[in-house]
Formats: C-alpha cells, sequence, structure tokens
C-alpha cells in the first residue's frame, strides 16, 4: 500500500480527515489500512456507450484473513461479472487529488486506465455533473455523512459525464460515465437500486432505497436523484422527501416519492444479471444480483403538471429483498 502525497504533506495530512468528508471520492478508510478491521470501500465506475455497458469496481478490502484489494467487472461481454484480486501493497491513493491505483490500473476523474486478463480500457472523462456539496450538507447522504458509526455509506460522485476513448483496442466515443462509491462494514439487508444516464437528452437518474441499521435500530433510508435539463431534482430521507410508494413483482420494480409538490415515479424492468461479490464484515464474501440490461422509465411532475418523462436505457438494477422495504412504506412504525 502507497500513500501519495504532495509538496504540502503536512498541511494534507492535518486537514485530510475534514477534507474527505466533503470530497467522498477520496480514499475514506486511511487510518485502517494496514491493520485489519473488517472495513471496505469500493468504487463503481459505469460507462455507457451504445449496446455497450460496462462497470468497473475497484476496492480494497480488509477482512482479517483476507486482506486485498479488487477489481470487479460487470459486462464488457453479456452477462458475465469477473472478480481480479491483488495483493493489498498494489493498492495506492492520492490524498490531494482523487487518484487509485491497482497494478497497472488506474482511476481519476478525468481518466479511467483498466488493464486486465480479457479486457483493456482507455477513456477519457469531459464535462462532469458532481452531486452538490454544502455546509451542512457534505455529499449525497446529507447531515448522515457526519454519523461516524454507520455500517455503510454510500457517495454519489459524479451524476453524468461524456467519455470516449479505447475499449479492447477499439475507438469508441459519444459514451455516457456515471461515478458512485460505498465504503464501511456490510451492505444493508434489504435495498433497491437503478442508475441510468442513457436518456434521449442529456438526464441522469441515480436511486438506492434501504434499509439502514442506525444504533440499535433501522429505517429505509433513500437517496433519489434527477438531474436534467441543468437541474438536481433530489428526493432524500434528509430533505423532507417521502417515499409513497413501491411496487414489484418478477418483471418489474417501481418507486414513486413526493418532496413538497414534485412527485417522481421510477419504474425499471427487471432483466436477469451477472452475480457480484458484495461485502459482509468487510470481508467480500456476499453475492448479489445486478443487470446493466434494464431500462427505466422516469416521470416527474409539479402539481399533476409533467416536467420530465422519458426512458433510459442500460439501466443498473439490483433488488435485493424489496418486501423489507414495502413493509415499512404500508406500516411506518415498522421496525
Amino acid at each position: 500500500m502507497q500513500v501519495v502525497l504532495s509538496k504540502s504533506e503536512p498541511i494534507i495530512l492535518m486537514l485530510y480527515p475534514v477534507k474527505k468528508l466533503y470530497r467522498p471520492e477520496l480514499f475514506q478508510g486511511n487510518r485502517r489500512l494496514g491493520r485489519p478491521s473488517r472495513y471496505f470501500e469500493g468504487w463503481y465506475f459505469k460507462v455507457a456507450f451504445d449496446g455497450d455497458p460496462f462497470a468497473v469496481i475497484p476496492g480494497v478490502s480488509l477482512a482479517p484473513d483476507d486482506e486485498h484489494g479488487f477489481i470487479q467487472l460487470i459486462g464488457g461481454s453479456a452477462g458475465s461479472a469477473r472478480y481480479h484480486r491483488f495483493e493489498l501493497r498494489d493498492f495506492s491513493y492520492n490524498r490531494s487529488d482523487f487518484q487509485i491505483v491497482l497494478g497497472s490500473n488506474r482511476f481519476s476523474l478525468d481518466r479511467i486506465e483498466v488493464h486486465l486478463d480479457g479486457f483493456e480500457a482507455l477513456l477519457d472523462i469531459e464535462g462532469a455533473v458532481r452531486w452538490p456539496s454544502s455546509l451542512l450538507s457534505p455529499s449525497s447522504m446529507g447531515w448522515y455523512s457526519f454519523m461516524r458509526f454507520m455500517e455503510c455509506y454510500h457517495g454519489i460522485i459524479v451524476l453524468d459525464a461524456d467519455i470516449r476513448g479505447e475499449v479492447n483496442g477499439q475507438s469508441r466515443s459519444a459514451g455516457r460515465f456515471y461515478l458512485e462509491k460505498d465504503w464501511g462494514i456490510s451492505f444493508p439487508r434489504a435495498w433497491i437500486w437503478m442508475q441510468t444516464n442513457s436518456f434521449s437528452t442529456r438526464a441522469s437518474l441515480t436511486c438506492s432505497v434501504a434499509r439502514v441499521p442506525f444504533r440499535s435500530t433501522e429505517f429505509t433510508g433513500f437517496i433519489i436523484g434527477l438531474y436534467v435539463d441543468g437541474r438536481l431534482y433530489s428526493f432524500t430521507t434528509y430533505n423532507g422527501s417521502k417515499l409513497v410508494d413501491i411496487e414489484y413483482d418478477e418483471h418489474s420494480v417501481g418507486i414513486t416519492a413526493r418532496r413538497d409538490e414534485l412527485v417522481l415515479a421510477i419504474r425499471a424492468r427487471r432483466e436477469a444479471g451477472a452475480q457480484l461479490a458484495s461485502p459482509v464484515q468487510g470481508e467480500m464474501s456476499g453475492r448479489i444480483e445486478e443487470t446493466l440490461g434494464s431500462e427505466v422509465s422516469v416521470e416527474l411532475s409539479r402539481n399533476g403538471r409533467q416536467l420530465f418523462a422519458d426512458r433510459g436505457k442500460h439501466a443498473g438494477l439490483e433488488v435485493i429483498s424489496p418486501g423489507a422495504l414495502k413493509e415499512e412504506i404500508a406500516n411506518p412504525d415498522a421496525r
């Protein structure tokens, strides 16, 4: 493991805990490296060229008996997922400008370099739209970012960007890029996640609804964002929004959220996916199914007047124990 510092090393060392709070893309687990602590951290780089979406997920697992770095790859070939292990010493991060390295693979906010067996990508990222940050709302988690005892943290980094370059030696252009991350100990026991920024116009949807452990209880938390026409419409647990309904069957899943006079209705088509490794007590021993081949219909309205309606392709979708989420919608006092 290597840490890259700039010339202002003493200042960065002092400010880094505050800096990473407001820039969640930075490595959050710096105090844990080198000592097993049941911790994981992973970045989700999603790329969608027309007809060929894929996601690259670099990260670290600090399970006591199995410390290692990893890169998961989903897509790049139909319905596949691959897990590439690295020695922890092959992982490095930058404290000043976001950059993580795993062996010969490099990831930043403006470039991706992936060199894996059977998969190569050299891609440039431009025009990134970030989730906004403010003093009391450092990231997409809002004031929950200040809670340092939670099992899992979720950061939406780049809602939408242009991406172009080479994939497996072939020139690619006019792609869409999205970046989020998770870190902590374990994923929740139930969640619905969907994301797409492949609409007919420039727009991006990200949606995460989960049962969140909180001290001795749990609650259904959600972070939903629709970026369209240069504006982010956010529906979150901490900004007064409400989940109105969750519907699901074997073919689709739908979520309706309200914030004041705004209503957002989304419905995703469920497709067979690939098996990804997921964290359980810091160890990448869990298994979840994710597809990048879903399609999501989105409608945003204000006081019954439609503001946006479209379908997003190449959508990522995970549906894990949705009944536990719907139960609290029907019974808000359920614990």
